[in-house]
């Protein structure tokens, strides 16, 4: 994301993520019945910018204490689809690792950023809230993420 890297645009940067996000809902591009009746490659470009858009949000909100939107919601894009898979497959393996946490995880690392006030307080507050999330909390959904990142 452009804006994140110059000083004092990740507010516009977000601005136009969210604009984004918000075309590519109403193309529907979330919806996997709106893929009907489309070419393949057609299919596959659009795929390709929804996971780009879901990689791109999930790290912009949980670097800005943000709400995630989107979901993993339509398949991955195929490699044998791709022109050049050798460059999909980074891409594929980026996704697998910002889809496979549901909305909660990034919901309770955001409101447990936001109740630390200083930055020894954010740095204690983060180790604390992996340790929480690997010990205590979901733990179901912790063993569907371990098992998925131990297939790829």
């Amino acid at each position: 994301m452009y804006y994140g890297n110059v000083p004092g645009g990740s507010k516009r940067g977000i601005v136009y993520l969210r604009e984004a996000i918000s075309m590519a809902q109403m193309l529907g591009l979330h919806d996997p019945e709106s893929y009907q009746g489309k070419s393949g490659a057609e299919v596959h470009r659009w795929k390709k910018i929804y996971y780009m858009l879901l990689v791109t949000e999930r790290y912009t909100c949980f670097q800005e204490k943000l709400p995630v939107l989107l979901d993993p919601t339509v398949d991955m894009p195929s490699l044998q689809d791709e022109e050049y898979p050798e460059l999909l497959l980074g891409f594929t393996e980026l996704v697998d690792v910002f889809a496979a946490t549901e909305k909660q995880f990034f919901h309770e690392i955001n409101h447990k950023l936001l109740l630390s006030d200083s930055d020894n307080d954010k740095i204690d507050a983060d180790l604390s809230m992996f340790q929480d999330f690997l010990q205590n909390k979901y733990t179901d959904m912790k063993t569907q993420w371990i098992g998925k990142m131990q297939t790829k």
